[in-house]
């Protein structure tokens, strides 16, 4: 396999291809990640071994655009001196991108490119501040080493739309959406006393915003706990998660102007084995998701998390939202964009001891069975039986 990007900062390598890979260590298969941590350079040139996985981190030399280059060369040169019978690469862009196209053109070894994000035009080019020159590359690395490789594994339907736009043959294409494992988060040991006690919430009912702030507009949040409270008076808020561009303080403040600072909580980064308390402390978690592109393609990981905890969601029905969460039995779907439905289902849950019971547990039991990490790799060697036949 190879990488986007570090094992640390961003999700897709510890969160994405680590469990899979992992799980096929499990089936008897020898995995072997080499990662060009650009993103992160301080862990080049490290080896380790994690749950039957080799990971190889990329020495990075210097700082500079010609270092892209080399470390794309490197990165080849280590997969080749691995011999493998099979390339998987993340993602179409950057080193992964290049590689892949590498040994598609110049080597017979199979080679399968995965997809998480629509990366170009579009998409992840419409908010990055990257260079338009950088933006142009990733856009047509994006739309063509895909028709070069032998197998696309893609993790929303929206990116397999994109991939046949491409001109991929659908029979070319595998399903393979975020997933998760039993035992990654297990609220059952727990203690949701710590949350309130310490931030003083006695026995109000909270509702939790888990998020990186990106996904929908900040105000608009804002004014869907103004809602929430306007039914529930004494409910209480707490938002987990920290934006990269500022979101984190724009929230804030929007929070102070409309007078909900005294009820809500700004946790910012929580580290990941104090989350268990707080997802056990919340009555009802909201998952707000904006009607566009990128979110249509992401296939978001939080949003399983907070499943796998046993959670009550509400969730605007947008791309994948809709994938995992079955309409009142593992969640509740509401229209993207209108506040009200959304605010009323909120209430009603929280209003409606035995409903949130029996969705909380119908989304766990779903994840675990329809998204485990094992169901999720049964469809990657799919894409691995098909290139090898």
């Amino acid at each position: 396999m190879v990488a986007p990007f570090a094992y640390s900062v961003k999700g897709t390598v510890r969160a994405r291809m680590a469990p899979i890979a992992e799980e096929l260590v499990l089936r008897g298969h020898s995995v072997h990640i080499v990662i060009p941590p650009w993103d992160n350079p301080q862990e080049g040139g490290k080896t380790q071994q994690n749950n039957g996985v080799m990971y190889y981190h990329i020495d990075i030399k210097e700082d500079s655009p010609i270092e892209h280059l080399k470390l794309i060369w490197r990165t080849i040169k280590k997969v080749q001196s691995l011999s493998p019978d099979l390339i998987h690469a993340y993602k179409p862009i950057g080193e992964s991108g290049m590689a892949a196209a590498y040994f598609t053109l110049f080597s017979k070894c199979p080679v399968v490119i995965d997809t998480d994000d629509w990366e170009g035009d579009g998409g992840q080019n419409k908010r990055s501040q990257r260079s338009r020159l950088v933006q142009i590359l990733l856009h047509l690395q994006e739309k063509f080493i895909p028709r070069l490789v032998d197998s696309v594994t893609i993790a929303s339907r929206t990116l397999e739309t994109q991939m046949w736009g491409y001109k991929v043959p659908p029979e070319q294409t595998f399903y393979v959406p975020n997933g998760q494992a039993s035992d990654r988060i297990n609220i059952n040991g727990a203690d949701s006393n710590i949350v309130r006690q310490t931030l003083k919430i006695g026995d109000a009912p909270i509702v939790l915003l888990y998020t990186r702030f990106f996904e929908y507009d900040l105000k608009r949040a804002v004014d869907l706990f103004v809602r929430i409270k306007d039914q529930h008076p004494n409910t209480e808020f707490i938002v987990v998660g920290k934006g990269k561009d500022g979101e984190h303080d724009e929230f804030a403040a929007e929070i102070e102007t409309r007078n909900l600072a005294d009820s809500t909580h700004m946790m910012g980064w929580v580290v990941f084995k104090e989350l268990p308390n707080y997802f056990a402390a919340a009555d009802v978690a909201v998952y707000p998701f904006a009607d566009t592109l990128i979110n249509r393609s992401k296939c978001p990981a939080k949003l399983t998390e907070l499943m796998l905890a046993g959670i009550p969601v509400v969730g605007e029905d947008v791309g994948q939202i809709s994938e995992y969460i079955e309409h009142d039995v593992s969640g509740l779907l509401v229209p993207s964009g209108d506040q009200q439905t959304f605010a009323d289902s909120v209430a009603a849950l929280l209003a409606d001891d035995t409903k949130r019971e029996s969705i909380g547990k119908s989304a766990r039991d779903r994840i675990l069975t329809e998204f485990s990490w094992s169901s999720v790799t049964d469809s990657v060697e799919q894409a691995y039986k098909y290139v090898t036949n």
